[in-house]
This record gives C-alpha cells, sequence and structure tokens, in this order.
C-alpha cells in the first residue's frame, strides 16, 4: 500500500491510498518519497491528520481514515478506537464504522458493538449497524439479527433488519419475518416489508403477499403493497389487485393503485384500466385515473377517449 499526501503551503490539503501495483501520474508535480518509514508512526501521524480543525478536515479526513484501516499494524486498532471515541466529531465517527467493520476484523467487530451501547448519535448508530454488516467475521450475522431482536432503539433495529437483507443469508427471512410480526414499532415493520422486498431471488415475494393480505397495520399493508408493485408476475399483480378490491382502508386500495402504476406497462396498464372502470370506491377509480394518464400508453389514450366521447 501507498499512501500519499498532498502538501501545499505546509499544509496537507489530500490524502489518497493506493495499491503498489498502481501506474501513478503526480501531473508535473514534484514527488518527495520516504522510504522505510515505521507503520506506528504512519499510523501515529494520520491519526493526528484525522482529528485536525473542521476547516480543514473534510479535505484530509477520509484518506487518513482509510489509510490507517488498511494499516496492517495492531496500532492502527487502537488509533480507530480512538477515533471513534464520543468525544470526537460526528462525521469522523461515522466514517470510523464502515472501516471497523470492512477492515478490522474481530476487533473492529468488538468496536462497533460498544459503539452501539455506548454512542449517544441516531446516526453513528445507524453507520456502526452497516459497519457489522460488512464485517466477514462468522458472528457478524449474530450481531445484526441479536440487535435486529433486542436494541432498545426502533431505529437500530430498523437498520439492522434491512441491511440483513443484504447479507444473503439464508437466515435473514425467519429474522425479518419474526421482525414483521412482533416488533411493537410501526417503523421497524415497515422497514421489514422493505427489507423483505430486497431478499435474492424474490425469496420475500410469498411473504410480501401475505402481508399486504393479512397485517393489521395499515401503514404495513401499503408498504407492502408498494414493493409489490416494484416487482413482476402474476402473482405480485394478483396480490395487488386484491387489495384494490377487498382492502377495508381507502388508503391502502389508493396505495395499491399507484403500486399498479409501478408495474411494467404492459401488466400495470390494463389491471389500472380495470379498476379505473369497474370499481365501486370513487377514489379507487380517481386515482386509477390519475396514474393513467402519466403512464402515456395508447392504451390509457383508446380508454380515455372511450369514457370522454361515450354518450
Amino acid at each position: 500500500m501507498i499512501v500519499l499526501f498532498r502538501v501545499a503551503a505546509r499544509n496537507v490539503e489530500k490524502i489518497r491510498v493506493f495499491s503498489d501495483e498502481c501506474e501513478l501520474d503526480a501531473g508535473g508535480r514534484a514527488v518527495t518519497w520516504l522510504e522505510s518509514v515505521r507503520p506506528a508512526d504512519s499510523v501515529a501521524l494520520l491519526e493526528s491528520l484525522a482529528v485536525q480543525p473542521a476547516t480543514r478536515r473534510d479535505n484530509v479526513m477520509d484518506g487518513a481514515v482509510t489509510a490507517i484501516a488498511l494499516t496492517s499494524d495492531p496500532t492502527a486498532d487502537n488509533a480507530l478506537d480512538r477515533l471513534a471515541a464520543v468525544a470526537q466529531p460526528e462525521p469522523l465517527r461515522k466514517k470510523v464504522m464502515f472501516w471497523l467493520g470492512n477492515s478490522r476484523g474481530a476487533h473492529g467487530l468488538a468496536t462497533l458493538q460498544q459503539t452501539l451501547k455506548n454512542d449517544p448519535s441516531a446516526e453513528v448508530k445507524k453507520a456502526a449497524v452497516f459497519g457489522v454488516s460488512q464485517s466477514r467475521e462468522t458472528s457478524a450475522f449474530g450481531v445484526l439479527s441479536g440487535l435486529a431482536r433486542n436494541d432498545a432503539e426502533p431505529k437500530v433495529r430498523s437498520e439492522a433488519v434491512f441491511w440483513m437483507a443484504q447479507k444473503n443469508d439464508p437466515r435473514a427471512a425467519a429474522v425479518i419475518l419474526e421482525a414483521l410480526d412482533k416488533d411493537p414499532s410501526s417503523e421497524v415493520r415497515k422497514k421489514a416489508v422493505f427489507a423483505l422486498s430486497q431478499l435474492k431471488d424474490n425469496a420475500g415475494v410469498e411473504a410480501l403477499i401475505k402481508t399486504a393480505k393479512t397485517s393489521t397495520d395499515p401503514a404495513v399493508r401499503s408498504e407492502s403493497i408498494f414493493w409489490l408493485g416494484q416487482k413482476a408476475g402474476k402473482a405480485a399483480a394478483s396480490a395487488i389487485t386484491d387489495r384494490i378490491d377487498n382492502d377495508p382502508n381507502t388508503e391502502v386500495k389508493k396505495r395499491a393503485v399507484f403500486a399498479l402504476s409501478q408495474m411494467p406497462p404492459a401488466d400495470g396498464v390494463p389491471l389500472l384500466i380495470n379498476a379505473a372502470r369497474t370499481n365501486a370506491n370513487p377514489e379507487v377509480r380517481k386515482q386509477a385515473m390519475f396514474w393513467l394518464g402519466q403512464s402515456k400508453d395508447p392504451k390509457a389514450l383508446a380508454f380515455f377517449e372511450e369514457v370522454l366521447l361515450k354518450k
């Protein structure tokens, strides 16, 4: 690894990290090459630059933290722990969270868990959950599932549910469904619906259909219908039209109409036309006509011509 500093007027303006196999072009600038630098000294310098005054931090913080995280020397762990401390600025702590998970193995995962217990910032905790999701430690999934099930803060549980769906782990679906069924927070349940939509190979479609039909929370039913609208296929279309016809909540029905508008036109437009023609609820018919107008589909034009010229 090569760490390059751009220096002007005795100030570091930028820090970049490159592979030692990368061909570099300094653009005509003079390059001073330092040999035989001890890794611990490199880490100490980088740490001092990561915490410099706010007026200059944004230009060098990212490069400094990245370079520390990619340094194999054990002093890098201690430096990142100090940079993750509550006394440090929030943007710096958030940046460190990613690299703790991505590059620092078991030690990084342990520090992330401490941050999730002790840091007062919701944004830093969200970044820490993402950091856990980036860890390649075998225990990382267990940490995520524990957060999804047990953390006191709904925002943390929501983030854990979401990132679990990105892990492509066969255990994820069961934990997400558990959150959908048992979590007391509507925010978490809605995020669980989104997480189901993100599972690979449409693994969550059946659960989305079931949730759209049976959840007692109208917000959750609406969210399920919306994400079904992003999925092509007869099963999704059937579930959406079922909610238009049978859901007791008008807002859920309208959300289902919108979901049809998000489907490929060949699938969604005929169903919108049917809803506009036949649904007993005038709000639903109005909504269907609005989204047909947005579609600019020839079949929609023919439908409007039929309605407007009908005697």
